[in-house]
């Protein structure tokens, strides 16, 4: 499931303490989820 790939990465990125990124792939799984 791409959501659940795309939380995956967004915890991960999280965790690196890289929160720009978090915010774009939290952005992109906002996105998925509308198209649904």
């Amino acid at each position: 499931d791409m959501v659940k790939k795309l939380e995956g990465q967004m915890q991960e990125a999280a965790g690196l303490l890289d929160f720009e990124l978090a915010a774009q792939i939290r952005d992109m799984i906002l996105e998925i989820k509308a198209m649904d």
